[in-house]
């Protein structure tokens, strides 16, 4: 593998289009005229309206799971029609397509940690597998700003930029007809800002960055801030949850509980149940976990 990518002709689709309207379907129908032949995946299609963040937590969780060569298309854009950039992205084995309004932040963040990675973990061995194994310079991140005219999109709608601007710059990125490096100039793309994530004496503070669909409470608190250390418990409003388990089985059913989950983050659960319903909270709730 170098520097240039080589593509795969897989894409993903990620938007907060829902079902019901015909959006998606565009979308796809814009990408397979350009390239018949490419596999377009359903990342999903339930991300809240303008969802951004919602978007950019989910994108990092999967990005790395396809394999080198992948494209990944995000459409939350609640800027579309104004002044924003449409950012190309080149994280190592895998392009990333959108709108400039800071989703690529924490794949970004999860790529680079994955890059770092030698300790034989399961996101470092991902990360090698999938073909990062190329020179160090190779391996740094770089943003394109697209030149739409340029990318050969034609011309776009005021206020659907994923049909008519993400879907053919993606199948012609995928498809091999438009390389990384014609896309557009380099730029400084836009930062999403961090999740609250503090260290003191005995304890890290954090807030919660995502609600699953089974009522699971994400964190900002990654399992290696732990350092070895035993989390005492989780505070989340007036509730301490203490129970610190390996997996949701470990409790029985509507017992509050809290863990490392699939993606290493610290997450409270309720066995059986639904956390963000009993608890009363959602996204930007502050937690603070207790060390021993």
């Amino acid at each position: 593998m170098t520097g240039n990518f080589r593509p795969n002709g897989i894409i993903t689709l990620l938007t907060d289009f829902g079902e019901q309207d015909y959006y998606v379907p565009a979308m796809k129908g814009a990408m397979l005229r350009v390239c018949p032949s490419l596999q377009i995946v359903d990342a999903g299609h339930q991300v809240p309206p303008q969802g951004v963040a919602a978007a950019a937590y989910l994108l990092a969780n999967y990005a790395m799971e396809f394999p080198a060569g992948t494209v990944h298309v995000v459409a939350p854009d609640p800027g579309v029609g104004s002044s924003r950039k449409v950012l190309v992205a080149r994280l190592g084995g895998w392009l990333v397509v959108g709108p400039d309004n800071g989703f690529v932040s924490p794949v970004t963040m999860a790529y680079m940690r994955a890059v770092m990675q030698t300790d034989g973990s399961p996101a470092g061995r991902r990360a090698r597998l999938s073909g990062l194994d190329v020179s160090p310079e190779d391996l740094v991140p770089q943003f394109r700003s697209a030149d739409v005219d340029a990318s050969g999109c034609g011309e776009a709608s005021a206020t659907f930029h994923g049909r008519d601007v993400f879907a053919p710059l993606a199948a012609r990125l995928a498809c091999g007809d438009l390389a990384f490096r014609e896309v557009g100039p380099l730029f400084e793309h836009v930062v999403l800002p961090e999740p609250r994530a503090a260290a003191g004496r005995g304890r890290l503070a954090g807030e919660v960055i995502h609600v699953d669909r089974f009522g699971n409470l994400v964190t900002s608190i990654r399992a290696e801030r732990l350092a070895g250390r035993i989390p005492r418990c989780l505070e989340i409003g007036d509730v301490r949850v203490e129970r610190f388990v390996r997996t949701y089985s470990d409790e029985a059913a509507g017992t509050l509980v809290f863990l490392v989950g699939s993606g290493g983050d610290l997450e409270i659960s309720e066995v059986c149940g639904n956390a963000a319903a009993r608890l009363g909270v959602s996204a930007g709730a502050p937690v603070l976990c207790l060390l021993r």
